[in-house]
């Protein structure tokens, strides 16, 4: 939890203290990668400097409930006889503390309950007492089960944050291919890659970094660097901090390099559904990474965006995470083909299909050489491979965080880029030729259509569809 009060951060201050500390960074000439990491540490040690210093820290909870002095009396006998069992060891002192135990907990629950009653019916919409009671009572919490490691039991946070650590990164170190031959054709295709000149990335403007800075939104949590949206918002209103960061990314696409302080992803597991205990396959690991950094993702988005839409890389059966296209889409497809076949006496088929750990079993050189094939720029392809190449993640639960581990395959959960690289990963998925292909991602729908229920007919289309699939 963050002990800072950004309710009441002095935001003037802070930003002139962050132009302060950084006015002497010339990000207009940075030529080396060592150059990059160099000001990228300055700029956020100084933005967390400045934080520090401009805002308030959080009051520690105190609880707001107190106990009655029919409470405190029975909790001061129960004291009493609890010192006379420790000096003694009579039982009956040790039966006068259980018994008043049980009278305390009564005594407490009756209590509440006739507190809780009065808060209830005193809640008002005047003085939205009521929404903000009831915003209180919907928030999900997660609680995370025991989780079985081995022979043993996982009980603390310390623990889980182990277990869960080990669990991921063998989901991130997936083998992806059997074939040889094929893992050396790709291995070669990127070796040849990494040997070609950076072709010249066109630059980006202070305007446009302006914008993505504005266009924030300050209710998404932090990454690593602890470095909040509503900082980088507040920046966004500093023409020397937005021509920093100007400089600072056009020297990132001239390099094709990705920094590595915004390549560590801190990971939150959470639940599939209601795991049992010991379930850790049913927690899909959610990323939080740099917001410094997913700025200049949005960057690499837009040039993607930009090349896709000039070149149809997308095949027509993809909706996912594409813009103007949504799953509403795909089901009026669906639906349409299913209506046309009932209208023309005929039976359709569906099978679905769902990619176990998608996201996290991407093959990075496998991605990597679709977009040589596809025809991807250069430096793109070169930008790409430095944002996937040398990741590290570590678990975070509670006040504890595991140990760091190396990301070897997968895109983060989280990223901005992420979805988009795994609609390019299956980009090349083959067509069915008897049925009909519908695509959200990794959520896959066949449909094939046969002469009214011929079901021989249905099963024999469907199994040839799946098998070319």
């Amino acid at each position: 939890m963050n002990p800072l009060n950004f309710s009441k951060t002095n935001w003037k201050k802070f930003s002139r203290l962050v132009e302060t500390s950084c006015h002497d960074i010339n990000a207009q000439n940075i030529s080396s990668k060592s150059a990059i990491d160099h000001a990228i540490c300055r700029i956020s040690s100084s933005i967390n400097e400045s934080l520090i210093s401009s805002t308030p820290r959080k009051k520690q909870f105190v609880s707001r409930y107190k106990f009655s002095q029919h409470v405190d009396l029975l909790i001061r006998n129960r004291n009493y006889f609890r010192n006379l069992y420790k000096r003694t060891l009579n039982p009956s002192f040790k039966s006068s503390v259980n018994q008043l135990n049980r009278l305390i907990r009564n005594q407490i629950r009756k209590e509440k309950s006739i507190d809780y009653e009065y808060k209830l019916k005193n809640l008002s919409f005047v003085d939205n007492s009521l929404f903000q009671y009831s915003k209180f009572l919907k928030r999900k919490r997660q609680i995370i089960p025991p989780i079985k490691d081995g022979a043993r039991y996982c009980y603390s946070d310390s623990d889980k944050a182990e277990a869960f650590a080990r669990s991921f990164k063998s989901s991130f170190s997936i083998s992806q291919n059997a074939n040889s031959k094929f893992e050396s054709l790709v291995d070669k295709s990127i070796r040849s890659l990494m040997k070609k000149n950076i072709s010249d990335a066109p630059q980006i403007l202070n305007a446009d970094v302006k914008s993505i800075l504005a266009s924030l939104n300050p209710k998404k949590a932090f990454g690593p660097d602890k470095i909040p949206n509503l900082a980088l918002l507040c920046l966004s209103k500093s023409n020397l901090f937005t021509s920093l960061c100007t400089g600072l990314f056009n020297a990132c696409l001239n390099l094709s390099y990705f920094p590595d302080s915004w390549k560590i992803a801190k990971i939150f597991p959470v639940s599939k559904s209601n795991p049992a205990v010991g379930d850790v396959d049913k927690f899909r690991p959610i990323s939080l990474l740099s917001c410094f950094g997913k700025c200049f993702e949005k960057i690499i988005l837009e040039r993607l965006n930009d090349f896709e839409a000039d070149n149809n890389i997308f095949i027509n059966q993809q909706c996912g995470f594409r813009t103007n296209h949504t799953t509403v889409h795909q089901i009026l497809i669906i639906v349409e083909d299913v209506s046309f076949g009932f209208n023309n006496n005929k039976s359709t088929a569906m099978a679905l299909l769902d990619l176990r750990k998608a996201f996290d079993s991407v093959w990075h050189n496998g991605l990597l050489h679709k977009l040589v094939k596809a025809g991807y720029p250069i430096y793109i392809v070169r930008l790409i491979y430095s944002y996937l190449n040398s990741r590290q993640a570590y678990v975070s639960l509670g006040s504890y965080k595991s140990n760091y581990f190396a990301v070897l395959s997968g895109v983060p959960q989280g990223s901005l880029i992420s979805p988009h690289l795994f609609n390019l990963f299956i980009n090349d998925i083959p067509l069915p030729s008897q049925g009909k292909l519908a695509l959200f991602a990794d959520d896959t729908s066949i449909t094939v259509q046969v002469p009214w229920k011929n079901l021989k007919s249905a099963k024999n289309s469907m199994l040839n569809s799946l098998r070319k699939v």
